[in-house]
């Protein structure tokens, strides 16, 4: 009996030319062609096989729905040819996996890498957008792959690249709804760092509070950049506040307040 197994595969197993001939050598021995010269499969695209039909034993009905029967105890039933096309029943099969697969690959990707803030995301995703854009043209020089996987695999990465260029518009749109302080940025660290000390704001680690307001606040029209978070681990200790920073906060406060 023919078994199809749509193999687990990355993009680098394309680029990579005897990689892929291996791959492809193994779906014809699947169909137990392992006589062919190797000079003669390298061009084939099908191969025939005999599709085996298999009856369980009538005692085990609903052991058989659920496959549990050994393969041993099915009776033979029936056999016909049928012909398997290495490019449209296996490789490109193979390619709608890595379409699938590949959003969920690049987010784990960015949380190793502990990309989380709204400019760390940002650059993430056009470093990927970037990385996409040359695998493409690798895929475009390749010699070794028909024209018709080149144009799955490349409409495959370009989907991909439309899902990373949505991501970059949804920061754009967080980043226009930024909420703008007329301050400076050191005035603005010791302002939220004061009402962390206070607990007049809920209660956050530095890391989260600036995380937080670096998605979320600009200081005079420009965004903050992962540095602000040194900024305000700074103003976590007394020692760091002089008095002049300290009136300027006093300050602040007293317009606020009335």
């Amino acid at each position: 009996m023919f078994v199809r197994n749509i193999p687990e595969l990355k993009i680098e197993d394309f680029l990579n030319e005897e990689k892929f001939n291996r791959i492809k050598f193994e779906f014809f021995k699947q169909g137990n062609l392992e006589s062919i010269q190797n000079e003669d499969w390298y061009s084939l695209e099908e191969v025939e096989i005999i599709q085996c039909e298999y009856l369980g034993y009538d005692d085990y009905p609903e052991l058989i729905k659920e496959g549990i029967v050994p393969f041993q105890q099915m009776k033979f039933s029936k056999g016909y040819p049928k012909k398997i096309n290495f490019y449209d029943d296996h490789i490109f099969h193979a390619i709608d996996n890595i379409r699938k697969l590949e959003p969920y690959i690049i987010e784990l990707r960015r949380k190793q890498e502990k990309k989380y803030s709204e400019v760390e995301k940002r650059s993430f995703y056009l470093e990927v957008e970037k990385e996409i854009n040359q695998t493409i043209e690798l895929i475009q020089s390749t010699r070794h792959l028909l024209p018709k996987v080149k144009d799955k695999l490349i409409n495959s990465l370009l989907e991909v690249k439309d899902d990373i260029i949505e991501e970059i518009q949804n920061i754009e749109i967080i980043k226009d709804n930024k909420l703008n302080f007329n301050m400076s940025r050191e005035n603005l660290a010791r302002f939220f760092t004061s009402m962390l000390k206070e607990n007049v704001i809920s209660k956050k680690t530095a890391q989260e509070l600036s995380r937080f307001m670096i998605e979320h606040f600009t200081v005079e029209g420009k965004k903050l950049t992962p540095s602000f978070r040194n900024v305000i681990n700074k103003y976590q200790s007394d020692k760091n506040w002089t008095e002049t920073s300290k009136q300027e906060i006093n300050d602040l406060l007293l317009k606020l307040k009335y």
